[in-house]
């Protein structure tokens, strides 16, 4: 059996921001939530953007749609919920299944 490989896991996070096209208009402002995915948590796998899910010992690779950068992170338009644990800066070996093994 291969060994667990090493990984560092963080959270998707929600950040309130400005909608699109209020910015220019002092008189309305609207904040909308959304969420965040670190930049380096995202990585390219068969033509798309995917991030690795932590689910206990091993991690699920999950296809992700993102948006307008935000802080250190991009928008997450579709993809994992907010609270779920996803690995920084995945190793190009990464795969779907991968028993990891979280770093301290």
């Amino acid at each position: 059996m291969p060994r667990p490989t090493a990984a560092q896991s963080t959270l998707l996070d929600t950040a309130r921001r400005l909608a699109a096209g209020f910015a220019d208009r002092a008189e309305r402002h609207e904040l909308v939530q959304t969420i965040t995915a670190l930049a380096a948590a995202l990585v390219e796998r068969n033509g798309g953007k995917v991030v690795f899910t932590v689910e206990g010992e091993s991690v699920r690779m999950r296809a992700i749609s993102i948006g307008d950068q935000v802080g250190g992170g991009f928008e997450v338009l579709s993809g994992p919920s907010a609270g779920t644990r996803v690995v920084s800066d995945p190793p190009a070996t990464l795969a779907d299944g991968h028993r990891i093994k979280e770093k301290s």
